[in-house]
């Protein structure tokens, strides 16, 4: 873990097993999504593990927080919802057809309707699902062989206009229904999430795989692959770019935005995070700086 107050860094955890994907749901509690299908809940200010869940059969590749609802999807395709109020964390099950390469990339909540989630695919599908139909909690993790569960919810939605591999998926936070996605078909879509309606498609000239927004300016980031592997900010609805940072020099494949929605976080396959004070709610003019490695404004 990285303080960045202090600019320390403090193990919480080392297994054998390679993380796959980290979310935090408040200031110590975090999921960890781990290559063998299990995922470890910890509190970090006690550097303690609270729990080890076990669901899926191969890397967990995308977690949410929904307040006691945690929703983690795998390279088996299923999408697992575990009720962790339980002592014995009870399991919902959201899976579609099985088709070819059609493991979860990333889950995504809906800020204005918190039951309802967008999952991308590495088939470039997207799934849309509204976890309110057949809210039954049937499965006990404890007993758990998912390859016998039946589905307790089916995706509403099949979005399927993207060709390729999909990663870069999020809900716009501060317009209703409204979802981004980006894809390695170099196209950024917006969506109707509550009707599915395909509304705009903005070509771009490289691979997509992460989107955040700055809720300040309304303003979207991406991050993408070659030739630039750039940083872009758009403002949003226009799509008028109105900065761009070429200081990767591999491509940008994740990103996240801190609490305070003013400071971005980036790696790249270079293996460097880079944190940038890239948003500012009370000045106009927004300072785009990188910690430890330079600092400079591109606007």
């Amino acid at each position: 873990m990285w303080n960045a107050v202090s600019n320390t860094t403090e193990l919480l955890t080392s297994t054998d097993t390679i993380t796959c994907s980290v979310k935090w749901i408040n200031q110590s509690i975090v999921a960890i999504g781990k290559s063998n299908g299990c995922i470890e809940i910890w509190d970090s200010l006690k550097s303690k593990q609270l729990r080890n869940l076990k669901g899926h059969n191969g890397r967990v590749n995308a977690i949410n927080w929904n307040d006691s609802f945690l929703f983690t999807g795998g390279e088996d395709s299923f999408v697992l919802c575990y009720d962790l109020k339980q002592k014995e964390p009870i399991i919902k099950v959201l899976k579609f057809d099985s088709t070819d390469n059609n493991e979860i990339t990333s889950i995504k909540i809906n800020p204005f309707e918190l039951s309802n989630l967008a999952c991308s695919c590495k088939n470039g599908l997207i799934l849309l699902f509204d976890i309110t139909k057949n809210l039954s909690f049937t499965f006990n993790s404890s007993n758990l062989n998912i390859n016998s569960m039946t589905p307790t919810c089916l995706p509403f939605k099949y979005l399927n206009q993207h060709k390729g591999g999909l990663r870069a998926l999020s809900f716009c936070p501060f317009k209703k229904n409204i979802l981004i996605s980006g894809g390695i078909d170099k196209t950024l879509k917006k969506w109707n999430s509550e009707n599915g309606d395909l509304l705009c498609i903005y070509p771009m000239n490289s691979h997509i795989y992460s989107i955040n927004w700055n809720v300040y300016n309304n303003e979207i980031v991406t991050t993408h692959g070659l030739p630039k592997n750039q940083i872009s900010i758009w403002k949003f609805p226009q799509m008028i770019e109105v900065g761009n940072i070429t200081e990767h020099s591999r491509r940008a494949l994740y990103s996240c935005i801190s609490g305070d929605k003013t400071t971005l976080v980036t790696g790249s396959a270079e293996e460097r995070l880079f944190v940038w004070k890239i948003f500012n709610d009370l000045a106009n003019e927004v300072e785009k700086s990188c910690e430890d490695i330079y600092e400079f404004n591109i606007r």
